[in-house]
């Protein structure tokens, strides 16, 4: 890949890879991450670490004295006994667990755990405050290691629980006290994915063209993540459920995640998939929210309601797409982006409609091979040519019982494509506020086919 990320100061090599070793290379990052931070804050500015605690603790550190440790257990009872704040500080991913499962005692990845004695991942203190750190990246906190956590601190008088995502936001928005560290370590912190979203960039499309096995994990973990922050909307999370993640591989030619609705009338009757489905995908070349008839029998019913609901279908779309295809993909402003900004004519987001075959080769292993496809514009909009060809290739393309082999079977998708080089794919908020709108058309209009 053109990007290396053991270029970045703070990325390693996660030496195990065995499944009998994935404990080892959690605990690897972990030490790691945490040391990266520390680190962050010990080489810049002492006003950096002021601004840190008095964010994130509500208290004040004497920046000219400000210590710190890695990996000690203590400090010294007596010095922690004088201090007047002791705060037990826990650090973890907000996006990859749930609230309720932020401290467990019954994992069995903590048994030897509570045979050792609890050694803290850090300390920061000064005259007046010691903060005992522990952090995690993967797990979940172990409430048997945090009680002993506060006999250390001869019981705080403060303990808190704070995200990664949110000190990722900190650095970042502190970049310019320090440029090169904290660069550096908001970069590591998105590597491995304990930031939030930070947008699709020019690294993730390369993952497909250059595959790289250490690569595999990030990606996947990032569009995890992504997928998590979509569906953290109200209106969202009301009407859809994800449901499953695809597997990221050598072969892979796009990496999604399939999104159901939780109103049952999506479903064709006695079925396991659903009629009507919600995709995010990623490809080499772009990324795409899509609006799926995913199977045989969603398309035969499909077909049967473009004749019954035309005017309904027809008023449907055109109230929630027209005024975002006019505004993105007019004839006026191509003719203009031809005209002054040629290299951005396939930069900007754009509708489609296209017709698949859906073959299955052999039981989970299925096909989509692309056989017709309409770009929605201002001219297929209001012309209602975008409706014709579903109908046109829907009827070409779903034969009857008679004629169709058993391995054969149809889909179709209504999707919105972002090309490599969007500038909304870099801006993560703008990102996942538009894609949250498009899921949301989508559902609306596939209300039309299900009520």
């Amino acid at each position: 890949m053109s990007y290396d990320p053991h270029q970045n100061v703070f990325f390693f090599y996660r030496g195990p890879k065995s499944r009998k070793e994935h404990e080892g290379v959690d605990f690897q990052l972990e030490n790691n991450t945490t040391k990266a931070l520390i680190n962050t804050l010990y080489y810049s500015d002492p006003n950096v670490c002021k601004d840190f605690i008095s964010h994130f603790l509500k208290i004040s550190i004497d920046d000219s004295t400000i210590k710190y440790t890695l990996q000690k257990q203590t400090i010294g009872t007596q010095k922690i006994q004088q201090k007047k704040n002791r705060i037990l500080l826990g650090i973890c991913p907000q996006l990859l667990s749930s609230e309720r499962d932020l401290v467990d005692s019954n994992e069995e990845i903590f048994s030897k755990l509570d045979l050792q004695d609890s050694i803290p991942d850090a300390w920061i203190w000064d005259k007046d405050n010691a903060i005992l750190i522990e952090s995690k990246t993967r797990m979940k906190f172990d409430k048997d290691q945090l009680r002993r956590h506060e006999a250390i601190l001869s019981s705080p008088t403060d303990k808190r629980i704070i995200y990664w995502e949110e000190i990722h936001s900190f650095f970042k928005d502190n970049i310019e006290k320090e440029p090169f560290l904290i660069k550096q370590f908001v970069q590591y912190l998105e590597l491995i994915n304990l930031s939030y979203f930070s947008g699709w960039k020019k690294e993730d499309f390369e993952f497909f063209f250059i595959y790289d096995e250490s690569e595999k994990i990030r990606m996947k973990n990032k569009l995890k993540k992504f997928a998590l922050e979509i569906i953290a909307k109200k209106e969202i999370s009301e009407v859809l459920e994800i449901v499953a993640y695809s597997r990221v591989g050598k072969e892979s030619v796009n990496i999604w995640v399939r999104l159901d609705s939780k109103d049952p009338k999506f479903k064709l009757s006695n079925q396991v998939d659903a009629f009507i489905n919600f995709t995010l995908e990623l490809y080499a070349n772009h990324f795409q929210v899509s609006f799926v008839f995913p199977f045989f029998p969603s398309i035969k019913k499909l077909k049967r309601l473009l004749i019954e609901k035309e005017s309904t279908i027809i008023n449907q779309f055109e109230s929630l797409f027209s005024r975002e295809i006019i505004d993105s993909f007019s004839h006026d402003k191509l003719k203009e982006m031809i005209k002054y900004k040629t290299r951005n004519i396939m930069t900007i987001p754009y509708y489609k409609i296209r017709i698949f075959d859906h073959c299955f080769v052999k039981r989970g292993d299925r096909y989509w091979l692309p056989r017709a496809e309409m770009t929605i514009d201002a001219q297929t909009l209001y012309n209602h040519e975008w409706f014709e060809f579903l109908k046109r290739y829907i009827t070409l393309y779903h034969p009857q019982d008679s004629k169709r082999d058993s391995g054969w079977g149809a889909g179709l998708h209504i999707l919105k494509q972002y090309p490599r080089g969007c500038e909304i794919l870099e801006k993560p908020k703008e990102l996942i506020k538009d894609v949250q709108s498009t899921l949301l058309n989508f559902y609306k209009f596939g209300q039309t086919f299900v009520n």
